[in-house]
């Protein structure tokens, strides 16, 4: 019971590097696009000042833990392979296709609130 990818463009935490442009408004639906094989849980809240063009930004009320868990296993579903993962303050998990595509998922702690969550997901373009 998990939203897919085409719900996408609710990802960004992170502040936004100064030499990465921000989606206008008719870019989303293209930007969506690329997120179409990445499973997003559901009760996710896009975060629209953290998109980019080679991020997806939300905010959800889940764990960091849960979280890690429930990528660790959708993504195998929608054919990833965990390449690495990294468990600290901020969590990230790197995964890679079979085609060569990669992505990271950058998860963490939203304000202090363990049991709200910040999720960006960056893609190698």
């Amino acid at each position: 019971m998990y939203l897919i990818a085409l719900n996408l463009l609710f990802f960004s935490a992170c502040k936004q590097n100064p030499t990465t442009k921000s989606l206008k408004n008719d870019n989303y639906m293209a930007h969506e696009a690329k997120f179409f094989d990445i499973p997003m849980p559901l009760g996710f809240k896009l975060n629209k000042e953290g998109i980019t063009e080679n991020s997806y930004s939300f905010f959800i009320k889940k764990t960091v833990s849960d979280l890690i868990s429930f990528y660790e296993s959708e993504m195998e579903t929608f054919g990833w392979n965990k390449f690495a993962s990294f468990i600290n303050f901020e969590s990230i998990l790197i995964f890679v296709k079979p085609n060569g595509k990669k992505i990271s998922v950058s998860i963490r702690n939203r304000n202090n609130n363990s049991n709200e969550s910040n999720v960006i997901i960056f893609f190698e373009s």
